[in-house]
């Protein structure tokens, strides 16, 4: 429940990853009690009205804990779920003992930590790295024991928060956070639900919502003891929570034996140091060799046979960049042969790069037995037979499939075994470098060996001191609420569209055609409403059976033809659509599949007709096509792009496109592709970048979205040379719908535009363009879309949230 500000960076294991590193490379349904009765909201009851409001009682509830002078349990961390029908069931330690002001024994997932009151000390159990090649973190204790002496040590933090990147909420309660305990302050929108038992405890239980579901506390009704905790489990665990095969999603953490106040035995406080062990004030990751000892040289003789029988020899592969995957007949292989191909088919007609697929099956396999096997596989690539097992003798290849990459000079570039989705990506990157003539070998020894390097003088040392770290607050739902200065006058309230997300304003191309708004509902329906909340279609997107659509973009070609691109977050593909939603392209084909973070429309090339842009991950950087989906031109500047803005012509008619990454620098791209300068804004590492919709803004002509040193999020207003002009905060916490979170308009006297926030808590913040006017108000609801748009002269506002799709006139 409590988050660190920095990010975490774990070690790089392979030579791919260490690669990417060189190069810069949904709200679920609170869980199932355990007893029969539903989890619906009801009305509170005359037992719990004694107790107080909901919120009350979470009041009540944290006072009892920082309280308590001691307290203990025997907690149990619980995920449940199906998947193909299959029940899964896992379940891990999550104990927790704690004397004020400084004594501690956890046991949480592979890590306990314990402390005297003397001595803070933590192992890990991990026999895969050899409990952390041998070390225990011993140092001197805090005076007073805070949240934040647990997370200050990096790997440390990695084992008590888990997967779910969540520590206990035991230590939540007991000790002074900005985490979970958000969720009981007065203006959070908590919900009683019907009773419970769990552990043959009769519990209240109280639902705090957030962005991604709902927190269930169950209180114990004797007295003031959290029993249980629910938490939002597609939320915090997406990769199952995105998973069609996944069902009946429950994470949830037990805590019996719970109790404040107890008497605790003093051996309860005490860790043994094994002999030998490497005695650390924190942890420090120990580096991970490189898998072959080949890197940057070039290997011992060796052949290959053709399935014709006809020998292809070390020389011939020479001169050229080569890519060898060894495979057998094993579904491990599949994927990532089909990878290889993909791979393939971009350098099919250059005549410096070969690829070879290396079977390795022994002799009893035919030559047809070989073609039909990845034939059904569906890959197409050349194929030899490493008949004198030479990935073994020479190569050392421990498992297949492996893929190695070799230079024009035959040296070993790139050396990698087993899975990776990633893999054709980052291949056309790794061949790229290499055809320019960059050493990548020579850079991952280099890296290799510094790591080596720093590792041991760190453990000489004892290794580093804790690190600072900032607690974040967690995102919880608030109360609704009004603005202090701006007048909102509801419009009215449309409960006929389910599941309302992003807003598309589509104005009329001329005095006679009305405006309407485009609503994405759900992943794959659209429903078109005029400006007064009427329903005037509902439209069902022929989609690929995985396919969603979350937001939309819309432009007219020079003949006048209306047409839409619709995709989503991190989608594979975009789809075109014409004015009444059919389906008339995707791009690209799927075996070609792209990572979507965000899509604009620019005519790059002057012709009258938009050009689609789509800012790619993946080491995918930006894609240029056409409507009819015709390559224009790509730019890897930034490998990785996090959002993508297009400006305003200027006086001269010129104009630009700029990307964000990772770094938080701003890429700017003509419209050829050529990159210009580089820019940041001091202090602003920027995540996301917003180009006004109001005409001729006079300071802020751009928002960014960055966090301060604090780690809170902050809205940045920068002028048309990316200067900040003004800075406002925002709510923690991150949307868990796919929202476009900025809106901007023009419908306030006074001044010459505004940007309009959407909060992941719910609430929904205006700043003025220069930056003199801000308030903020709450509508209860997690927001799914966000639009402003003026008609019949007055401003509107258009929220979609989990309560309906509804309209707001502002005025001041």
């Amino acid at each position: 429940m409590n988050r660190r500000a920095r990010v975490l960076v774990g070690s790089l294991f392979c030579s791919f990853a260490l690669l990417a590193a060189l190069i810069g490379c949904q709200n679920d349904p609170p869980a199932k009690p355990v007893t029969t009765g539903g989890n619906g909201v009801t009305p509170v009851s005359q037992a719990t009205a004694e107790k107080g409001t909901p919120n009350e009682m979470l009041q009540q509830l944290l006072a009892a804990y920082r309280g308590a002078q001691s307290y203990q349990d025997q907690a149990v961390v619980k995920l449940q779920f199906r998947r193909g029908g299959e029940q899964s069931s896992f379940a891990w330690p999550m104990s927790v003992a704690f004397q004020r002001p400084n004594k501690l024994s956890l046991k949480v997932y592979q890590a306990e930590v314990r402390i005297d009151g003397k001595e803070f000390k933590a192992s890990i159990n991990d026999p895969e790295s050899n409990n952390v090649d041998g070390q225990i973190v011993v140092r001197k204790a805090p005076e007073q024991l805070k949240l934040t002496e647990l997370a200050n040590d990096p790997l440390l933090y990695e084992i008590l928060s888990g997967r779910a990147r969540r520590q206990p909420i035991q230590l939540e309660l007991l000790l002074e956070s900005r985490g979970l305990a958000n969720a009981f302050a007065v203006d959070v929108a908590c919900q009683a639900l019907e009773d419970g038992v769990t552990d043959g405890k009769s519990c209240r239980r109280i639902a705090v919502p957030s962005p991604g579901g709902n927190f269930v506390f169950w209180i114990d009704r004797d007295q003031p003891l959290l029993r249980r905790l629910d938490y939002p489990a597609a939320a915090l665990l997406p990769d199952l929570g995105t998973d069609s095969s996944v069902s009946d999603l429950q994470f949830w953490v037990e805590l019996p034996g719970a109790q404040l106040g107890a008497q605790i035995a003093a051996d309860k406080w005490n860790l043994p140091t094994p002999a030998g062990a490497k005695i650390v004030k924190s942890f420090v990751t120990p580096p991970r060799p490189l898998p072959s000892q080949l890197f940057g040289k070039q290997p011992g003789e060796f052949y290959f046979t053709t399935l014709d029988d006809r020998r292809l020899t070390q020389a011939q592969l020479t001169e050229k960049i080569s890519i060898l995957c060894w495979y057998h007949d094993n579904p491990a292989c599949e994927a990532t042969l089909q990878q290889i191909a993909l791979a393939a088919k971009e350098f099919k007609d250059h005549p410096q790069v070969v690829f070879q697929a290396v079977a390795t099956d022994p002799l009893p396999a035919t030559s047809a037995q070989i073609q039909s096997k990845l034939k059904a596989w569906q890959v197409e690539l050349p194929v030899v037979r490493d008949l004198e097992a030479f990935g073994d003798k020479i190569f050392k290849i421990q498992f297949q499939p492996a893929v190695i990459v070799f230079d024009k000079q035959g040296r070993v570039q790139i050396f990698e075994l087993g899975g990776n989705p990633e893999l054709a990506k980052q291949l056309s990157v790794i061949i790229e470098r290499l055809l320019k003539g960059d050493d990548i070998a020579g850079e991952l020894l280099a890296s290799s060996a510094r790591e080596h390097k720093d590792y041991a003088e760190l453990i000489a040392m004892g290794g580093k001191e804790p690190e600072p770290v900032v607690e974040l607050t967690e995102a919880v739902i608030r109360r609704k609420s009004d603005p202090k200065q701006l007048k909102l006058t509801p419009l009215w309230d449309n409960a006929e569209i389910k599941n309302p997300g992003n807003i598309l304003f589509v104005p009329g191309r001329n005095k006679d055609e009305q405006p309407k708004l485009i609503v994405c509902e759900g992943w794959r329906n659209v429903v078109e409403v005029d400006l007064v909340g009427k329903v005037i279609r509902r439209y069902e997107l022929e989609l690929p059976e995985q396919a969603a659509v979350t937001y939309l973009r819309t432009t007219v070609d020079k003949e006048g033809k209306r047409f839409y691109i619709g995709s989503a977050p991190l989608a594979p593909q975009w789809f075109l659509f014409d004015d009444q939603f059919r389906v008339l392209r995707a791009y690209p084909e799927l075996d070609q599949s792209l990572r979507i973070t965000d899509i604009q429309l620019a005519d790059v090339d002057d012709d009258g007709t938009a050009e689609v842009l789509a800012a790619n991950v993946g080491l995918l950087g930006l894609h240029v096509t056409t409507l009819q989906g015709e390559m224009k031109w790509r730019n890897r500047g930034v490998p990785n792009v996090i959002s993508l803005a297009v400006t305003h012509k200027n006086d001269v008619g010129s104009w630009q496109i700029l990307l964000t990454g990772e770094a938080g620098s701003v890429l700017p791209l003509n419209r050829f592709g050529r990159e210009e300068p580089l820019k940041t804004v001091p202090n602003w590492p920027l995540a996301r970048l917003a180009v006004a919709s109001f005409p001729t803004p006079t300071q802020s002509s751009f928002v960014g979205i960055s966090n301060d040193a604090s780690g809170n999020l902050v809205a940045v207003g920068l002028t048309s040379q990316l200067r900040e002009c003004w800075n406002y905060q925002l709510p923690a916490g991150a949307h868990q719908q796919p929202i476009d979170p900025i809106a901007s308009s023009n419908m306030l006297e006074g001044h010459q535009g505004e940007w309009w926030f959407a909060g992941a808590d719910g609430s929904i913040h205006l700043v003025t363009e220069d930056g003199k006017l801000h308030d903020s108000f709450a509508r209860g609801a997690v927001l799914s879309g966000l639009a402003a748009a003026e008609y019949q002269e007055r401003g509107m506002l258009i929220i979609s949230a989990t309560t309906g799709l509804s309209a707001v006139q502002v005025s001041k």
